[in-house]
């Protein structure tokens, strides 16, 4: 069905139910198509919920979700699963959102919207990430998506990863990448030491910055760069450094679980000035794992599809994502509360080989670069 008929059915639709209202535009994304309702004034709003069901049946889709008004306009949208899914290329988006990327010091392009424009968040602002969804393949596909982003603009010497896994299948295919502390550490029990290593690295870079004066990794690179163009002496330079964890419910779930809440809560308290970012995926949606003070830590979340409303809730605060349709659709809700629907961006893995090849770096800024000129 194109997407002139999928108007007029729905048009259809309001005038049957008599909903005095017009569909005043649509935007076609690559797994939904947001339709726009113009209402009259003073009809409202969970008028347009109350026919979700309906629309469903109508369109042989097995939900829909009413944005009810769309973020900025007095309009309803109304988000209806595409008859075929477009797969989002990684490389693609990077290229669309390059000028936006050279603003952000960690940039991060999750993927697509409804209109098809770039999803981008900066880490050092998010700070840190919860990234969780039913099904494992999606949630991994999250952190890859993440991870790779991050390979393919910055150079080893300018960021760092610690790993922490136990699924071999989900990072253990990073481990010979030059960006990755070693060791690579595949079993709960070893998390606490690993972390607690991450804690003093935080430590350590502190008193570093009071002998430099300065309050934050990215003035200490500010002052490296100042030094470099001056040939005057310059400080030592640090990576950032991403910590990733896997699976945070096998993490939660042995005899170490108050030492790793602990040291989660601690990194992600102290972390940011110092350069050094969470990741943390889960894909088994418990509350004895996600519990409120590891939520209160990741205030950034990259939601797939959930099976329930309470499963939802859990993770954003809020329902929509059991009406996700799955394939790499989210929902990205921001430090700032603000929750934006995308299809998340997929890199082959037979090409990350050439996402960490300098000569294959889409033209994407350095952070030396990025931090010249602010």
């Amino acid at each position: 069905m194109k997407e002139t008929e999928r108007r007029e059915v729905l048009q259809k639709i309001l005038d049957e139910y008599e909903l005095p209202g017009k569909v005043a535009g649509a935007s076609s994304g690559a797994s939904v198509t947001c339709f726009e309702i113009a209402l009259v004034p003073g009809v409202n709003v969970r008028k347009v919920a109350k026919l979700a069901p309906v629309i469903a049946k109508r369109f042989s889709v097995a939900n829909v979700h009413v944005v009810a008004p769309i973020p900025g306009t007095p309009r309803v949208g109304i988000e209806i699963p595409n008859e075929r899914r477009r797969k989002v290329d990684l490389r693609e988006v990077l290229k669309a959102a390059a000028q936006k990327c050279g603003k952000m010091h960690l940039p991060v392009v999750v993927g697509t919207n409804v209109k098809n424009k770039p999803v981008v968040f900066d880490l050092t602002t998010a700070p840190h990430v919860l990234i969780a969804g039913s099904d494992e393949d999606e949630k991994n596909m999250g952190l890859d998506a993440v991870i790779v982003n991050l390979l393919c603009r910055f150079p080893p010497e300018d960021l760092k990863f610690v790993m922490l896994y136990s699924s071999k299948k989900c990072l253990e295919k990073y481990g010979n990448l030059p960006y990755i502390l070693p060791p690579l550490c595949a079993e709960p029990a070893e998390f606490p030491a690993m972390l607690k290593w991450v804690s003093d690295e935080i430590d350590r870079r502190n008193k570093m910055f009071i002998r430099e004066r300065v309050r934050t990794l990215h003035e200490l690179l500010r002052r490296a760069d100042e030094a470099e163009e001056e040939d005057a002496v310059t400080p030592v330079r640090l990576p950032y450094i991403i910590v990733v964890l896997g699976e945070l419910a096998e993490a939660m779930t042995g005899r170490e679980k108050r030492k790793i809440e602990m040291e989660l809560c601690r990194i992600a308290l102290c972390g940011r000035p110092a350069g050094i970012h969470l990741i943390v995926g889960t894909s088994q949606l418990r509350r004895n794992s996600l519990t409120c003070v590891i939520k209160a830590t990741l205030p950034t979340r990259i939601c797939f599809r959930v099976e329930s409303d309470t499963e939802s809730r859990l993770i954003l605060h809020a329902s929509g994502a059991e009406l996700l349709t799955g394939g790499g659709d989210l929902l990205l809700a921001t430090s700032d509360m603000k929750i934006t629907r995308a299809q998340c961006a997929t890199l082959p893995f037979r090409e990350l080989d050439n996402a960490t090849n300098p000569v294959c770096q889409l033209n994407t800024s350095t952070p030396r670069n990025l931090q010249k000129g602010r």
